[in-house]
């Protein structure tokens, strides 16, 4: 499966690129944690992040659903060649399929003004593969992703999107 095919067809015009939300006609979005409690009790705000992400995560999502996982990243302080392998599927997929039939594409840097040259350290990396939901340590991917937004390890610090194929829903990355 081409990814950029399946964009175009199902979400023509949309960039994978924050803010999500304001980029598209039809967007829920909802407060994962009190932002006043996380001040007075970190452990428990975290608790209730962890909590509403993965059901909501259960809500858009079925066992048996096919899902693009996708991965960008920036690595400005690296190589090219140092960036071509990314380990976090390996941690968060069951299975070795997905795992070996990961995709990577290289998109320059797409917020240059037009009179600049683009600067390679500016690149994005992008990953996908595609896997069922069953296949995923779902769990513990999301809360990676949650803990990004206040420090803690383990993190996520890549934006991590999932296009369910099976009803063509998207879900971009989860912050606090």
């Amino acid at each position: 499966m081409d990814l950029k095919t399946y964009l175009a067809e199902y979400f023509p015009n949309l960039t994978l690129q924050p803010p999500l939300f304001y980029k598209w006609d039809v967007a829920i979005r909802f407060e994962l944690g009190n932002p006043l409690m996380f001040g007075i009790n970190k452990e428990q705000y975290m608790e209730r992040v962890y909590y509403r992400s993965l059901q909501l995560f259960k809500a858009l999502h079925d066992q048996e659903d096919e899902v693009l996982l996708i991965t960008q990243a920036y690595f400005a302080d690296k190589s090219e060649h140092k960036v071509k392998k990314l380990n976090l599927y390996s941690k968060y997929i069951k299975k070795q399929e997905p795992i070996r039939s990961l995709r990577f594409e290289i998109l320059p840097d797409l917020d240059y003004e037009p009179t600049e040259l683009p600067d390679p350290k500016d690149n994005m990396y992008r990953y996908w593969t595609k896997c069922r939901i069953e296949d995923l340590k779902f769990s513990q991917l999301i809360k990676a992703i949650c803990n990004h937004d206040v420090g803690i390890k383990p993190m996520i610090t890549h934006r991590v999107y999932f296009i369910n194929i099976s009803n063509s829903t998207f879900a971009p990355r989860i912050s606090s």
